[in-house]
């Protein structure tokens, strides 16, 4: 993957650029000219003072909300998307600060594309020159691929997912996203379906999680029909179940829980609505529950978990509380990880060997994304490439790291894919 690089258009990133530019500057002016400065000297004060009058025109005891989020040393509203999307459900849809909120919202998320993605991959890091570390190079990016996290490495993950930086592709924004393209070939890329929860399903036999992945069955809204207690749900409801299913496998809070759902579907439930929540999961997902009480015992126990047959653990010395959740993660987002990795090594052993001379004509293997691979690939070896990946899952399903698993737990989860391409 360092080798080949990732295709961009820059053609494509330079009209980006351009049309943050002009979208910060259309909310800067709106603001200024209601009395809000978003940017240079006298801004914070011009935010805090907006963040006050929020709450006087929201006004009952909003100041107190849990979800309302405090600046550490000086105890003001903090100035963030959190607070400005927990303030703007509570405003009338028909009042001008809602156009307000909008326009702050404008600001901050067009600063972010600009900064973080568009000058480090057209120019170079903001306000660091002379890094131009992620800048396109020849029409593609050389990302720098970490497989492993440790104290003499800048880069890898403590969960064991294998990760990139300079520049971060795998955390793209759909925006930036679409300027992966290839001149010639297509992006193809194939997404394992839901695979940290099959992980979830298979250590722990949680009877729920099995009968979804055996039965073929709509995890999210079986779930939802548990939180909600009605055979049908609406999308809405479905979608905070899906939030709510991965929220079981880390042992998340209510608040974390409600702020989760709050920003990923903006529905706006009371934190008692996720205590519940809280207080019935171990009766929802017994057997989940009873797997994670192990890892945990385990964990504290000994000060480290081990999977089985790679090898890899992870150390959890100090006992503090938060790291429940990191404790249960682990063996889920890893064996989660090994599996991509091994469906991945199986596809490379079927492409051109890595020291071989490229040429537009092969099938280059671009990204690692977690639960995914992305695959540069020439249009007339499309139906190949697909077949090469779909025998990839099949041996590791029914032969290689999975059916190991399978074999030492005593059950069969099967795996499955989506793939998605585009020119």
């Amino acid at each position: 993957m360092s080798e080949d690089g990732i295709p961009m258009d820059t053609n494509y990133l330079e009209e980006l650029e351009l049309t943050t530019q002009e979208k910060i500057q259309e909310a800067l002016e709106f603001c200024k000219n209601h009395d809000l400065l978003l940017e240079g000297t006298g801004s914070a004060g011009s935010k805090q003072t907006f963040m006050n009058m929020l709450c006087d025109t929201i006004g009952g005891e909003i100041r107190d909300h849990p979800m309302l989020e405090y600046t550490q040393k000086t105890k003001q509203i903090s100035y963030n998307d959190n607070n400005r999307n927990l303030l703007s459900s509570k405003l009338p849809s028909d009042s001008f600060l809602v156009d307000l909120l909008q326009m702050c919202k404008q600001h901050s998320s067009n600063q972010k594309i600009l900064s973080s993605y568009c000058y480090p991959l057209l120019k170079h890091r903001r306000n660091r020159p002379e890094d131009k570390s992620s800048k396109i190079i020849g029409g593609r990016i050389y990302p720098t691929w970490y497989i492993t996290g440790g104290k003499f490495s800048d880069g890898g993950t403590l969960q064991g997912r294998i990760t990139c930086k300079r520049p971060s592709a795998q955390t793209f924004p759909p925006i930036i996203k679409k300027g992966i393209k290839s001149l010639k070939n297509e992006i193809i890329g194939f997404d394992l379906s839901q695979i940290e929860l099959r992980v979830a399903a298979l250590l722990s036999g949680d009877a729920a999680l099995c009968a979804a992945y055996l039965d073929d069955l709509d995890l999210h809204a079986e779930r939802a029909s548990q939180i909600f207690m009605k055979q049908n749900v609406t999308n809405e409801e479905r979608q905070v179940g899906k939030c709510i299913n991965f929220a079981d496998l880390f042992r998340s809070g209510a608040d974390t829980m409600q702020s989760t759902v709050m920003a990923m579907t903006g529905q706006n439930k009371p934190k008692t609505f996720f205590q519940e929540i809280v207080r019935t999961r171990k009766q929802h997902r017994p057997g989940l529950w009873n797997w994670q009480e192990e890892v945990i015992r385990t964990s504290e126990t000994t000060g480290r978990y081990e999977l089985p047959f790679i090898g890899q653990s992870r150390f959890f010395r100090g006992g503090d509380k938060y790291q429940i959740s990191e404790m249960v993660n682990f063996p889920v987002q890893t064996t989660a990880s090994n599996t991509l990795l091994s469906i991945q090594i199986e596809v490379n052993n079927q492409l051109k060997p890595l020291r071989s001379q490229r040429y537009d004509s092969d099938i280059k293997l671009l990204m690692n994304v977690y639960d995914a691979l992305y695959f540069e690939c020439p249009k007339h070896k499309i139906d190949s490439l697909k077949e090469i990946f779909h025998q990839a899952i099949l041996n590791v399903e029914n032969k290689l790291y999975w059916n190991y698993l399978c074999q030492l737990y005593g059950r069969k989860i099967p795996l499955k894919y989506d793939s998605e391409t585009w020119s």
